[in-house]
Protein backbone atom coordinates (compact mmCIF):
# COMPACT_ATOMS: atom_id res chain seq x y z
CA UNK A 1 0.00 0.00 0.00
CA UNK A 2 1.62 3.50 -1.26
CA UNK A 3 2.64 5.74 1.37
CA UNK A 4 0.01 8.19 2.02
CA UNK A 5 1.81 11.34 1.75
CA UNK A 6 4.52 13.19 -0.11
CA UNK A 7 7.30 14.32 2.51
CA UNK A 8 8.70 17.89 2.65
CA UNK A 9 12.53 17.78 2.55
CA UNK A 10 14.71 20.27 4.31
CA UNK A 11 17.63 22.14 2.88
CA UNK A 12 20.36 19.76 2.04
CA UNK A 13 18.46 16.88 2.38
CA UNK A 14 21.13 14.57 0.98
CA UNK A 15 23.59 15.36 3.42
CA UNK A 16 20.86 13.77 6.16
CA UNK A 17 20.06 10.71 7.19
CA UNK A 18 16.77 9.32 7.41
CA UNK A 19 15.12 6.65 9.53
CA UNK A 20 12.03 5.25 9.98
CA UNK A 21 10.10 3.91 13.07
CA UNK A 22 8.60 0.55 12.63
CA UNK A 23 7.45 0.35 16.29
CA UNK A 24 7.60 1.49 19.65
CA UNK A 25 11.57 -0.01 19.62
CA UNK A 26 12.77 -0.49 16.11
CA UNK A 27 14.03 1.38 13.24
CA UNK A 28 14.85 1.28 9.90
CA UNK A 29 17.50 3.05 8.12
CA UNK A 30 17.44 4.58 4.66
CA UNK A 31 20.63 3.40 3.03
CA UNK A 32 20.17 6.18 0.19
CA UNK A 33 21.12 9.50 -0.35
CA UNK A 34 17.50 11.62 -0.58
CA UNK A 35 17.74 14.02 -3.44
CA UNK A 36 14.52 14.79 -3.63
CA UNK A 37 10.73 13.99 -2.02
CA UNK A 38 9.48 11.34 -4.71
CA UNK A 39 12.61 9.15 -3.85
CA UNK A 40 11.87 9.76 -0.10
CA UNK A 41 8.30 8.31 -0.71
CA UNK A 42 9.67 5.51 -3.22
CA UNK A 43 11.40 4.16 0.19
CA UNK A 44 8.30 4.67 2.15
CA UNK A 45 6.42 2.85 0.00
CA UNK A 46 8.37 -0.28 0.22
CA UNK A 47 7.69 -0.30 4.01
CA UNK A 48 4.33 -1.31 5.76
CA UNK A 49 3.27 -0.26 8.97
CA UNK A 50 5.26 3.06 9.32
CA UNK A 51 5.03 4.39 12.44
CA UNK A 52 6.91 7.50 11.71
CA UNK A 53 9.91 9.39 9.16
CA UNK A 54 12.87 10.95 10.86
CA UNK A 55 15.70 12.46 9.98
CA UNK A 56 18.60 13.62 11.74
CA UNK A 57 19.92 17.44 12.81
CA UNK A 58 23.18 17.15 11.37
CA UNK A 59 24.66 17.02 8.36
CA UNK A 60 26.62 14.48 6.76
CA UNK A 61 28.89 13.20 3.55
CA UNK A 62 27.55 9.96 3.40
CA UNK A 63 24.78 9.87 5.43
CA UNK A 64 23.61 6.49 4.11
CA UNK A 65 26.46 4.90 5.81
CA UNK A 66 25.88 6.50 9.27
CA UNK A 67 27.23 4.45 11.73
CA UNK A 68 28.00 4.61 15.56
CA UNK A 69 29.55 7.32 17.26
CA UNK A 70 32.41 5.30 19.08
CA UNK A 71 33.63 1.95 18.51
CA UNK A 72 32.90 -0.76 21.19
CA UNK A 73 35.25 -0.73 24.52
CA UNK A 74 38.39 -3.01 23.66
CA UNK A 75 37.28 -3.68 20.14
CA UNK A 76 40.59 -2.94 17.57
CA UNK A 77 40.13 -1.87 14.06
CA UNK A 78 42.56 -2.49 11.36
CA UNK A 79 43.55 0.36 9.26
CA UNK A 80 41.07 0.18 6.33
CA UNK A 81 38.13 -0.39 9.34
CA UNK A 82 39.41 3.13 10.78
CA UNK A 83 39.05 4.42 7.20
CA UNK A 84 35.79 3.40 6.71
CA UNK A 85 34.26 4.65 10.09
CA UNK A 86 35.56 7.72 9.48
CA UNK A 87 33.82 7.60 6.36
CA UNK A 88 30.60 6.66 7.78
CA UNK A 89 30.65 9.34 10.29
CA UNK A 90 31.93 12.45 8.40
CA UNK A 91 30.38 14.96 10.14
CA UNK A 92 29.62 18.31 8.57
CA UNK A 93 27.41 20.64 10.13
CA UNK A 94 24.76 20.77 11.72
CA UNK A 95 21.07 23.05 13.19
CA UNK A 96 19.83 23.47 16.46
CA UNK A 97 16.75 21.22 17.18
CA UNK A 98 14.04 22.41 20.76
CA UNK A 99 11.25 19.61 21.13
CA UNK A 100 8.81 20.57 22.86
CA UNK A 101 6.21 17.82 24.03
CA UNK A 102 3.21 18.76 24.51
CA UNK A 103 2.53 16.45 27.37
CA UNK A 104 5.21 18.03 29.63
CA UNK A 105 2.74 21.57 29.77
CA UNK A 106 -0.54 22.24 31.88
CA UNK A 107 -1.88 24.11 28.70
CA UNK A 108 -1.40 24.11 24.96
CA UNK A 109 -0.75 28.05 25.58
CA UNK A 110 2.20 27.15 28.00
CA UNK A 111 3.87 25.27 25.60
CA UNK A 112 3.08 27.77 22.68
CA UNK A 113 4.05 30.58 25.19
CA UNK A 114 7.81 28.59 25.79
CA UNK A 115 8.11 27.71 22.03
CA UNK A 116 8.20 31.99 20.98
CA UNK A 117 10.54 32.85 24.22
CA UNK A 118 13.05 30.26 22.89
CA UNK A 119 12.40 31.97 19.40
CA UNK A 120 12.81 35.62 20.94
CA UNK A 121 16.01 34.88 22.41
CA UNK A 122 17.39 33.23 19.10
CA UNK A 123 16.08 36.40 17.32
CA UNK A 124 18.39 38.25 19.52
CA UNK A 125 21.29 36.00 19.01
CA UNK A 126 21.18 36.41 15.45
CA UNK A 127 19.59 33.31 13.95
CA UNK A 128 17.18 34.08 11.42
CA UNK A 129 16.41 30.86 9.75
CA UNK A 130 13.43 28.87 11.21
CA UNK A 131 11.34 26.33 11.19
CA UNK A 132 8.39 25.24 13.38
CA UNK A 133 6.43 22.21 13.20
CA UNK A 134 3.56 20.30 15.10
CA UNK A 135 4.17 16.99 15.43
CA UNK A 136 1.38 14.34 15.24
CA UNK A 137 0.70 14.40 19.03
CA UNK A 138 0.23 18.10 19.19
CA UNK A 139 3.76 19.07 20.69
CA UNK A 140 6.71 21.79 18.53
CA UNK A 141 9.60 21.21 17.23
CA UNK A 142 11.83 24.88 16.07
CA UNK A 143 14.59 24.46 14.25
CA UNK A 144 16.81 26.52 13.39
CA UNK A 145 18.68 26.35 10.54
CA UNK A 146 21.87 29.00 10.74
CA UNK A 147 22.66 27.80 14.03
CA UNK A 148 26.28 26.86 12.09
CA UNK A 149 26.59 30.26 11.28
CA UNK A 150 26.20 31.42 15.26
CA UNK A 151 28.47 28.32 16.06
CA UNK A 152 31.34 29.64 13.92
CA UNK A 153 32.86 26.50 14.10
CA UNK A 154 36.07 25.99 12.12
CA UNK A 155 37.72 23.07 12.53
CA UNK A 156 38.82 20.83 9.72
CA UNK A 157 38.62 16.87 11.43
CA UNK A 158 35.19 15.44 11.18
CA UNK A 159 35.62 14.01 14.78
CA UNK A 160 36.69 16.97 15.92
CA UNK A 161 34.49 19.25 14.60
CA UNK A 162 31.25 17.05 15.66
CA UNK A 163 33.03 17.63 19.18
CA UNK A 164 33.16 20.98 19.07
CA UNK A 165 29.51 21.38 17.85
CA UNK A 166 28.17 19.74 20.64
CA UNK A 167 30.08 22.01 22.67
CA UNK A 168 27.88 24.96 20.89
CA UNK A 169 24.87 23.02 21.18
CA UNK A 170 25.60 22.83 24.96
CA UNK A 171 26.56 26.45 25.26
CA UNK A 172 23.55 27.68 23.19
CA UNK A 173 21.77 25.34 25.62
CA UNK A 174 23.25 26.69 28.43
CA UNK A 175 21.99 30.44 27.23
CA UNK A 176 17.91 29.22 26.46
CA UNK A 177 17.76 27.29 30.23
CA UNK A 178 19.04 30.43 31.63
CA UNK A 179 18.47 33.11 29.89
CA UNK A 180 21.51 34.33 30.06
CA UNK A 181 24.59 35.59 28.16
CA UNK A 182 27.49 33.72 29.67
CA UNK A 183 25.85 31.72 32.64
CA UNK A 184 27.86 29.78 35.19
CA UNK A 185 27.66 25.72 36.20
CA UNK A 186 25.86 26.78 39.08
CA UNK A 187 23.23 29.10 37.50
CA UNK A 188 22.97 26.10 34.76
CA UNK A 189 22.38 24.00 37.37
CA UNK A 190 19.79 26.19 39.12
CA UNK A 191 17.65 26.58 35.85
CA UNK A 192 17.12 22.91 35.43
CA UNK A 193 15.13 22.92 38.41
CA UNK A 194 13.36 26.34 37.02
CA UNK A 195 13.91 26.63 33.47
CA UNK A 196 13.64 30.22 31.70
CA UNK A 197 12.53 28.51 28.77
CA UNK A 198 10.85 24.97 29.38
CA UNK A 199 11.47 22.34 27.03
CA UNK A 200 13.49 18.63 26.79
CA UNK A 201 17.04 20.13 26.54
CA UNK A 202 18.83 16.96 26.26
CA UNK A 203 17.49 16.50 22.44
CA UNK A 204 19.51 19.78 21.75
CA UNK A 205 22.47 18.64 23.28
CA UNK A 206 22.80 15.73 20.66
CA UNK A 207 24.54 16.04 17.32
CA UNK A 208 22.96 12.83 16.46
CA UNK A 209 19.28 14.29 17.53
CA UNK A 210 16.04 12.78 14.85
CA UNK A 211 12.95 15.33 14.39
CA UNK A 212 10.36 14.45 11.97
CA UNK A 213 10.52 14.47 8.21
CA UNK A 214 7.51 17.51 7.72
CA UNK A 215 4.09 16.12 5.73
CA UNK A 216 4.94 12.41 7.36
CA UNK A 217 2.54 10.64 9.38
CA UNK A 218 2.41 9.63 12.66
CA UNK A 219 1.71 6.29 14.59
CA UNK A 220 -2.18 8.05 15.24
CA UNK A 221 -2.35 9.49 11.74
CA UNK A 222 -1.86 12.64 12.04
CA UNK A 223 0.65 14.58 9.55
CA UNK A 224 3.66 16.94 10.78
CA UNK A 225 2.37 20.15 10.10
CA UNK A 226 4.55 23.15 9.04
CA UNK A 227 4.30 26.47 10.79
CA UNK A 228 5.41 29.19 8.78
CA UNK A 229 7.02 32.21 11.14
CA UNK A 230 5.61 36.34 9.88
CA UNK A 231 9.20 37.35 10.50
CA UNK A 232 12.77 36.04 9.22
CA UNK A 233 13.65 34.42 5.82
CA UNK A 234 11.26 31.54 5.09
CA UNK A 235 12.97 28.17 3.57
CA UNK A 236 9.49 26.69 2.60
CA UNK A 237 7.09 27.88 -0.23
CA UNK A 238 3.71 29.33 1.08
Amino acid sequence: MPYPTMPILFPNSKFRHYRIKVDAFNFLKIKKKIYKPEQLKEELDKIPNIQGVYQTISLWLNPEHLGKKRVEEGVKLTLSQKIKNLQDNFFLSCNYLMDFDRKDYDSEKAMLENVERAKELLWEMGMRKFVLQQTPHGGRQLIALDFDKWANVNVAYPKDREYAYGMKLRRLTNILLTGLPNPSKEQVNEAKKKPYIFWDYNVSLNTRSLFRTPNTVGDNGVRVKLIEYPEGEMIFPK
